[in-house]
Protein backbone atom coordinates (compact mmCIF):
# COMPACT_ATOMS: atom_id res chain seq x y z
CA UNK A 1 0.00 0.00 0.00
CA UNK A 2 1.22 2.77 -0.88
CA UNK A 3 1.73 6.57 0.90
CA UNK A 4 -1.28 8.29 -0.92
CA UNK A 5 -3.62 5.22 0.17
CA UNK A 6 -2.20 5.14 3.71
CA UNK A 7 -3.30 9.17 3.99
CA UNK A 8 -6.49 8.39 2.12
CA UNK A 9 -7.49 5.52 4.79
CA UNK A 10 -5.92 7.88 7.29
CA UNK A 11 -8.75 10.91 6.37
CA UNK A 12 -11.51 8.75 5.86
CA UNK A 13 -11.29 6.81 9.11
CA UNK A 14 -11.14 10.81 10.42
CA UNK A 15 -14.25 11.79 9.36
CA UNK A 16 -16.06 8.57 9.24
CA UNK A 17 -16.87 8.25 5.16
CA UNK A 18 -18.01 5.41 4.20
CA UNK A 19 -17.16 4.62 0.96
CA UNK A 20 -19.85 4.34 -1.95
CA UNK A 21 -21.18 1.11 -3.22
CA UNK A 22 -21.48 -0.01 -6.60
CA UNK A 23 -25.38 -0.51 -7.73
CA UNK A 24 -26.71 -2.53 -10.27
CA UNK A 25 -28.77 -0.52 -12.65
CA UNK A 26 -31.55 -1.69 -15.69
CA UNK A 27 -31.86 0.46 -18.49
CA UNK A 28 -34.75 -0.61 -20.36
CA UNK A 29 -34.89 0.57 -24.07
CA UNK A 30 -38.29 1.93 -25.03
CA UNK A 31 -38.06 0.98 -28.82
CA UNK A 32 -36.32 -1.87 -30.59
CA UNK A 33 -34.47 -1.07 -33.72
CA UNK A 34 -37.18 -1.84 -35.75
CA UNK A 35 -39.65 -0.10 -33.89
CA UNK A 36 -37.20 3.18 -34.39
CA UNK A 37 -37.09 2.60 -37.80
CA UNK A 38 -41.02 2.60 -38.38
CA UNK A 39 -41.04 5.64 -35.71
CA UNK A 40 -38.71 7.52 -38.32
CA UNK A 41 -40.61 6.27 -41.29
CA UNK A 42 -43.78 7.39 -39.65
CA UNK A 43 -42.12 11.19 -39.16
CA UNK A 44 -41.20 10.99 -42.63
CA UNK A 45 -44.81 10.21 -44.23
CA UNK A 46 -45.93 12.64 -41.44
CA UNK A 47 -49.73 11.48 -41.29
CA UNK A 48 -51.23 12.58 -38.01
CA UNK A 49 -54.11 9.34 -37.55
CA UNK A 50 -50.66 7.03 -37.94
CA UNK A 51 -48.16 8.96 -35.10
CA UNK A 52 -51.14 9.47 -32.87
CA UNK A 53 -51.99 5.39 -33.28
CA UNK A 54 -47.92 4.56 -32.88
CA UNK A 55 -47.21 6.82 -30.13
CA UNK A 56 -50.17 5.70 -28.35
CA UNK A 57 -49.78 1.99 -28.82
CA UNK A 58 -45.57 2.28 -28.12
CA UNK A 59 -45.99 4.44 -24.65
CA UNK A 60 -45.34 1.80 -21.91
CA UNK A 61 -44.07 4.30 -19.16
CA UNK A 62 -44.62 7.77 -17.61
CA UNK A 63 -42.20 10.01 -20.63
CA UNK A 64 -43.69 7.68 -23.48
CA UNK A 65 -47.05 8.21 -22.68
CA UNK A 66 -46.90 11.82 -21.71
CA UNK A 67 -45.59 12.78 -25.04
CA UNK A 68 -47.36 15.34 -27.20
CA UNK A 69 -48.88 12.18 -29.70
CA UNK A 70 -49.31 9.78 -27.11
CA UNK A 71 -51.25 11.97 -24.53
CA UNK A 72 -54.98 11.78 -24.13
CA UNK A 73 -57.13 14.94 -23.56
CA UNK A 74 -59.50 15.15 -21.07
CA UNK A 75 -62.85 13.52 -20.88
CA UNK A 76 -65.21 15.04 -23.22
CA UNK A 77 -62.88 16.99 -24.83
CA UNK A 78 -61.08 16.59 -28.21
CA UNK A 79 -58.15 17.93 -29.46
CA UNK A 80 -56.94 18.06 -33.15
CA UNK A 81 -53.32 16.96 -33.58
CA UNK A 82 -51.51 18.11 -36.52
CA UNK A 83 -47.69 17.60 -37.94
CA UNK A 84 -46.01 19.96 -40.10
CA UNK A 85 -44.41 17.88 -42.12
CA UNK A 86 -40.96 19.11 -41.76
CA UNK A 87 -38.95 16.06 -41.11
CA UNK A 88 -40.13 14.96 -44.48
CA UNK A 89 -39.22 18.32 -46.28
CA UNK A 90 -35.74 18.04 -44.28
CA UNK A 91 -35.00 14.60 -45.82
CA UNK A 92 -36.13 15.00 -49.55
CA UNK A 93 -33.87 18.24 -49.63
CA UNK A 94 -30.97 16.67 -48.19
CA UNK A 95 -31.31 13.76 -50.83
CA UNK A 96 -31.74 16.76 -53.91
CA UNK A 97 -28.32 18.45 -52.37
CA UNK A 98 -26.50 15.07 -52.56
CA UNK A 99 -27.65 14.01 -55.97
CA UNK A 100 -26.91 17.32 -56.84
CA UNK A 101 -23.53 17.36 -56.03
CA UNK A 102 -22.77 13.25 -56.77
CA UNK A 103 -20.25 12.76 -59.65
CA UNK A 104 -20.85 10.09 -62.33
CA UNK A 105 -19.41 6.90 -61.99
CA UNK A 106 -16.26 7.35 -64.59
CA UNK A 107 -14.37 4.23 -65.81
CA UNK A 108 -12.20 5.95 -68.02
CA UNK A 109 -8.43 4.49 -67.88
CA UNK A 110 -5.10 6.35 -67.79
CA UNK A 111 -3.66 5.18 -71.08
CA UNK A 112 -4.75 4.88 -74.17
CA UNK A 113 -5.38 1.27 -74.12
CA UNK A 114 -6.95 1.52 -71.06
CA UNK A 115 -9.22 4.19 -72.09
CA UNK A 116 -10.27 1.95 -75.26
CA UNK A 117 -11.25 -1.14 -72.54
CA UNK A 118 -12.47 1.60 -69.88
CA UNK A 119 -14.76 2.86 -73.00
CA UNK A 120 -16.87 -0.44 -73.53
CA UNK A 121 -17.08 -0.38 -69.71
CA UNK A 122 -18.56 3.02 -69.36
CA UNK A 123 -20.69 2.22 -72.51
CA UNK A 124 -22.22 -0.99 -70.46
CA UNK A 125 -22.74 0.58 -67.23
CA UNK A 126 -24.35 3.47 -68.60
CA UNK A 127 -26.73 1.10 -70.26
CA UNK A 128 -27.47 -0.57 -66.76
CA UNK A 129 -27.78 2.71 -65.01
CA UNK A 130 -30.30 3.88 -67.58
CA UNK A 131 -31.52 0.08 -67.62
CA UNK A 132 -32.62 0.69 -63.98
CA UNK A 133 -33.55 4.57 -63.81
CA UNK A 134 -30.32 4.95 -61.33
CA UNK A 135 -29.40 8.50 -61.33
CA UNK A 136 -33.24 9.61 -62.11
CA UNK A 137 -34.97 7.44 -59.07
CA UNK A 138 -33.31 4.82 -57.43
CA UNK A 139 -30.18 7.11 -55.90
CA UNK A 140 -32.43 9.37 -54.48
CA UNK A 141 -34.56 6.55 -53.09
CA UNK A 142 -31.68 5.23 -51.64
CA UNK A 143 -30.91 8.64 -49.76
CA UNK A 144 -33.95 9.28 -48.68
CA UNK A 145 -33.70 5.30 -46.73
CA UNK A 146 -30.61 5.95 -45.50
CA UNK A 147 -31.46 8.79 -44.42
CA UNK A 148 -34.49 7.51 -42.78
CA UNK A 149 -33.75 4.24 -41.96
CA UNK A 150 -29.79 4.92 -41.00
CA UNK A 151 -28.21 2.28 -43.90
CA UNK A 152 -28.92 0.08 -46.43
CA UNK A 153 -27.32 -1.39 -49.41
CA UNK A 154 -27.30 -2.23 -53.19
CA UNK A 155 -28.66 -5.57 -54.25
CA UNK A 156 -27.26 -6.76 -57.71
CA UNK A 157 -29.44 -9.97 -59.11
CA UNK A 158 -30.08 -11.44 -62.50
CA UNK A 159 -33.47 -12.29 -63.97
CA UNK A 160 -33.20 -12.25 -67.86
CA UNK A 161 -37.34 -12.15 -67.95
CA UNK A 162 -37.62 -8.99 -66.64
CA UNK A 163 -34.35 -7.52 -68.14
CA UNK A 164 -31.12 -8.31 -70.50
CA UNK A 165 -29.07 -6.03 -67.70
CA UNK A 166 -28.18 -6.66 -64.37
CA UNK A 167 -31.04 -5.46 -61.83
CA UNK A 168 -29.82 -2.67 -59.21
CA UNK A 169 -32.65 -2.38 -56.23
CA UNK A 170 -31.84 -1.27 -52.79
CA UNK A 171 -32.87 -2.13 -49.42
CA UNK A 172 -33.26 -0.30 -46.29
CA UNK A 173 -31.65 -0.56 -43.17
CA UNK A 174 -34.59 -2.55 -41.98
CA UNK A 175 -35.03 -5.51 -44.31
CA UNK A 176 -30.94 -6.34 -44.27
CA UNK A 177 -28.93 -7.91 -41.90
CA UNK A 178 -25.15 -7.64 -42.01
CA UNK A 179 -22.57 -10.80 -40.75
CA UNK A 180 -19.30 -9.69 -39.50
CA UNK A 181 -16.41 -11.64 -38.24
CA UNK A 182 -13.28 -9.93 -36.54
CA UNK A 183 -14.69 -6.36 -37.47
CA UNK A 184 -14.58 -7.33 -41.34
CA UNK A 185 -18.22 -7.95 -43.05
CA UNK A 186 -18.57 -11.18 -44.31
CA UNK A 187 -21.93 -11.25 -45.93
CA UNK A 188 -25.01 -9.71 -46.35
CA UNK A 189 -28.73 -11.05 -46.00
CA UNK A 190 -31.75 -9.31 -47.69
CA UNK A 191 -35.71 -9.88 -46.16
CA UNK A 192 -38.01 -10.14 -48.81
CA UNK A 193 -41.93 -11.00 -47.95
CA UNK A 194 -44.50 -12.84 -50.34
CA UNK A 195 -48.20 -13.76 -49.96
CA UNK A 196 -49.52 -16.68 -50.93
CA UNK A 197 -52.66 -18.42 -50.17
CA UNK A 198 -53.64 -16.50 -47.57
CA UNK A 199 -50.23 -17.13 -46.06
CA UNK A 200 -47.29 -14.60 -45.67
CA UNK A 201 -43.28 -15.79 -45.98
CA UNK A 202 -39.79 -14.46 -45.38
CA UNK A 203 -37.60 -14.98 -47.92
CA UNK A 204 -33.71 -14.33 -46.72
CA UNK A 205 -31.52 -14.25 -49.38
CA UNK A 206 -28.22 -14.01 -48.40
CA UNK A 207 -25.34 -12.76 -50.36
CA UNK A 208 -21.46 -13.69 -49.48
CA UNK A 209 -17.97 -13.56 -51.22
CA UNK A 210 -19.17 -15.75 -54.06
CA UNK A 211 -21.99 -17.53 -52.91
CA UNK A 212 -25.83 -16.47 -52.91
CA UNK A 213 -27.90 -18.61 -50.80
CA UNK A 214 -31.59 -18.91 -50.13
CA UNK A 215 -34.05 -19.58 -46.89
CA UNK A 216 -37.68 -19.18 -46.35
CA UNK A 217 -39.74 -18.70 -43.58
CA UNK A 218 -43.51 -18.98 -42.57
CA UNK A 219 -45.28 -16.61 -40.15
CA UNK A 220 -44.13 -18.90 -36.93
CA UNK A 221 -40.57 -18.40 -37.88
CA UNK A 222 -39.89 -21.49 -39.10
CA UNK A 223 -38.19 -22.15 -42.38
CA UNK A 224 -40.20 -24.13 -45.32
CA UNK A 225 -38.72 -25.38 -48.49
CA UNK A 226 -38.86 -22.66 -51.46
CA UNK A 227 -41.79 -24.23 -53.75
CA UNK A 228 -44.08 -23.02 -50.36
CA UNK A 229 -44.27 -20.02 -53.07
CA UNK A 230 -44.19 -21.03 -56.63
CA UNK A 231 -42.32 -17.91 -57.76
CA UNK A 232 -39.42 -19.15 -55.32
CA UNK A 233 -39.61 -22.48 -56.53
CA UNK A 234 -36.67 -22.33 -58.98
CA UNK A 235 -34.16 -20.90 -56.95
CA UNK A 236 -31.31 -22.82 -55.55
CA UNK A 237 -27.71 -22.00 -53.95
Amino acid sequence: MGVREVIRNMVMKMLNVVPAQDNTISIKEPLSHNMNVLRNKLWYRGDPSELDQFFKQSGQDEVGKSRFWAAVPSTDASIRKFHSGLPGEIVDKLSDIVIADLDAVDLSGESETETKVMTEEQKLWDAIALDNKFNDDLLGDAVKDTLICGDGAFKLSVDTDISEYPLIEFYSGSDISYNYKRGRLQDITFFAHYFHDKETYRLEETYGKGTISYKLYDKNNKEVPLSKVPELAELSD
